[in-house]
């Protein structure tokens, strides 16, 4: 046993990773702070706590799920994402929060950022909500919401949040559902799967064995298009070339 240590009410789990000086972390997330534990080894193994974040907002039961990100292998580049639980039902707002380990260690402890990300409107049961990294956004999913995060440009340091895929859901479903929906000029409808992706371009291979190419650059950008999948099914509008 490497000791035991308190950290606050905890529905909560803990998260690690390897720090910039190889050493092993632990983050515990109870009450409403992240703590992270240095791993020391000598003169005999123990946890020594590094860094406190601020509180963060949080109601429900105390504690949250955390999860860590770099950017590759890098370890001077860690990010501890988590998301707070809503402190009423109305607007019952989730948070996600964003906290650099290392340059709490060093003395300033600080959010990096903070958004809200979906909502969690009931009250009797805790928002056990793990925030998913995964090719530079981080996902939070919530009551019939799903939040994409994403960095704005080329500024690392200030994620900005970007359109929730309900939105796009939503305004994708309207267009879909609806057999009103206009064609722009020389307008075309077509259904199948998508085959490949490559930024905005889309491959589709449509029912009849047809491959069509897709440029969804405007549909990104007038925000009617949701997040595009290979083998997902997909319904376009549009115009050929």
């Amino acid at each position: 046993m490497l000791g035991v240590f308190s950290i606050g009410n905890c529905w909560c789990g803990q998260s690690y990773f390897q720090g910039w000086d190889a050493a092993g972390r632990v983050v515990s997330s109870g009450g409403n702070k992240i703590i992270v534990w240095k791993l020391q080894t000598s003169p005999a193994p123990t946890l020594v706590q590094e860094s406190v974040s601020p509180p963060l907002t949080s109601g429900q039961d105390g504690g949250f799920f955390t999860t860590v990100s770099s950017v590759g292998a890098s370890t001077t580049n860690v990010v501890i994402w988590a998301v707070g639980r809503p402190v009423d039902i109305s607007p019952a707002n989730l948070t996600l929060y964003a906290f650099d380990p290392l340059a709490a260690s060093q003395g300033s402890a600080s959010w990096l950022f903070s958004a809200v990300a979906g909502t969690w409107p009931n009250s009797t049961a805790n928002a056990n909500i793990v925030p998913v990294v995964a090719n530079g956004h981080v996902y939070v999913a919530s009551y019939k919401q799903l939040s994409i995060f994403g960095l704005a440009g080329t500024v690392a340091a200030t994620p900005q949040t970007a359109q929730t895929a309900t939105q796009a859901v939503a305004q994708t479903v309207q267009t879909t559902t609806q057999d009103s929906t206009e064609l722009p000029p020389n307008g075309h409808e077509i259904v199948g799967s998508i085959s490949s992706i490559n930024g905005d371009r889309l491959t589709i291979a449509t029912r009849s064995g047809a491959v069509v190419n897709v440029n969804a650059t405007q549909a990104r950008q007038n925000y009617q298009s949701v997040v595009l999948l290979v083998d997902e099914a997909v319904r376009v509008l549009g115009s050929f070339d």
